[in-house]
């Protein structure tokens, strides 16, 4: 994330995780991702919705992170 509202964004996202506020991950996660497409958002999304039941949608996220990250390098 390039902007500093947008690294807050991504560190709330992960202090839901760390608290198992998985909705609230989720949605601060996305929000990143509407502001810039990042392995650290594309990757703590895909944690929340896991946790959310929803496997198919968490493993296409996780793909999508490793090649942001691997872009990224």
């Amino acid at each position: 994330m390039s902007s500093a509202a947008g690294a807050s964004v991504l560190e709330q996202g992960a202090a839901a995780l760390a608290a198992g506020r998985w909705t609230t991950a989720r949605q601060l996660f996305a929000s990143a991702l509407a502001d810039e497409e990042s392995g650290e958002a594309l990757r703590g999304l895909a944690i929340a919705r896991w946790w959310l039941t929803e496997p198919a949608e968490a493993l296409v996220l996780e793909e999508r992170a490793y090649r942001a990250f691997r872009v990224a390098g």
